[in-house]
């Protein structure tokens, strides 16, 4: 995430992730309803004046203080949970419900393999998705809304819903009333790096997409990704992979197979940069990026799914090789977190579960990776 200096870490966390559940929410006043038919068409009015950024910034302000006036410690540390869940139950009864309601996490991450939703032939994947998520966002806003109500024939929809029922009158917990992150992977070349498959466009592995040395259609890729997900909802894409692969190792890799757009820092940032720029084009500003895997992940000796895998790199060499992706998308804010911010600019950075000799010493006694070290704050501080 690219931070204000000026605030304290944990000030920091909490304004970056306000700023981006309020923008992406797009000010809707509930649950982010997902479009399947054509929409109604309004009678045309005299658009009104656009703010100015500062304008905008300080009402952006004013609308965080106020949410954190009112959040108790418990609601802000929920808000610092991205969460996965078992099924598609979000009744009252569900644990989803209660992790949201009650435990007020900020968000969560769907997949297949956890029964969120189902790719399998004969289902419209688009349409259970966005009813998903549409309960998902309900629930943050204190609501239980029932499956046939949650996916309205037309826009604006009625809200809240007919049958919707108030948590707050059934558990005398009032909503905490900030929209979730709905998060997947869609890193493209199917399985298991691409979250939702059926119904949507086939995509290109991001190898593939570099093997064509164009950041034209990395672009365009990233405008496909944007527009289809936006379309159902998810508002939180995590990806793309920065890790560069300098010595391909087809047998290791550190678990990458084909989820690196090559081996050459600077075509790797100039691809980085124009896919996450048409992600945000794409979904017309409400889908963020999570670049990953920072610092670097291209040299990593083992697989990261099976034990705690190092990068045996001075720190000369990082600077030069792994670092340079990621600087090249978080030197300015991002175009969904500033008024004045850039496309090409992700939204967070998601950090590697990996030790790093050049960052963290070469001690075999000490094997914590950089995610769980304080040697990440000082990367963070150093290099962004």
């Amino acid at each position: 995430m690219v931070y204000d200096r000026s605030m304290t870490p944990l000030v920091r966390i909490f304004h970056a992730l306000l700023i981006a559940a309020l923008l992406l929410a797009a000010g809707a006043p509930g649950p982010l309803w997902a479009q399947t038919a054509t929409p109604t068409v309004l009678p045309a009015e005299t658009p009104a004046p656009l703010p100015t950024p500062d304008a905008a910034k300080l009402a952006l302000d004013a609308q965080i203080d106020a949410l954190l006036a009112q959040m108790s410690i418990a609601d802000r540390v929920g808000q610092l949970f991205l969460i996965t869940f078992q099924g598609s139950d979000t009744g009252f009864e569900s644990d989803i419900a209660e992790l949201i309601h009650g435990y007020r996490v900020g968000g969560v991450v769907l997949s297949a393999r956890n029964g969120n939703f189902s790719n399998e032939k004969g289902i419209d994947t688009p349409a259970q998705v966005a009813t998903l998520i549409n309960q998902l966002q309900a629930l943050a806003f204190g609501v239980l809304l029932p499956t046939e109500q949650a996916l309205p024939e037309a826009w604006p929809a009625t809200w809240p819903a007919a049958d919707a029922i108030s948590l707050e009158q059934v558990t005398a917990v009032p909503p905490v009333n900030v929209p979730l992150f709905i998060a997947v992977e869609q890193a493209g070349d199917s399985l298991p790096a691409t979250a939702l498959r059926r119904e949507f466009t086939p995509l290109p592995s991001e190898m593939a997409l570099g093997a064509t040395w164009n950041p034209d259609l990395a672009n365009q890729v990233g405008q496909i990704v944007g527009r289809e997900l936006a379309a159902v909802g998810v508002n939180l894409l995590l990806g793309p992979n920065l890790d560069v692969l300098e010595q391909p190792r087809p047998d290791l890799a550190g678990g990458l197979g084909t989820h690196s757009f090559g081996g050459d820092p600077y075509w790797v940032s100039q691809m980085g940069r124009a896919y996450i720029a048409g992600v945000h084009v794409g979904s017309g500003g409400r889908l963020a990026t999570v670049a990953r895997h920072f610092p670097g992940a291209g040299d990593a000796d083992r697989l990261q799914d099976q034990e705690v895998a190092t990068v045996q790199r001075s720190t000369e060499e990082l600077r030069r090789v792994a670092l340079p992706p990621f600087l090249a998308v978080t030197r300015g804010a991002s175009s969904i977190l500033s008024p004045n911010g850039e496309p090409a600019a992700t939204d967070a950075l998601m950090s590697s579960h990996i030790r790093y000799s050049g960052f963290q010493g070469s001690s075999l006694g000490r094997n914590t990776p950089i995610s769980l070290s304080p040697e990440l704050g000082i990367v963070l501080e150093q290099e962004g």
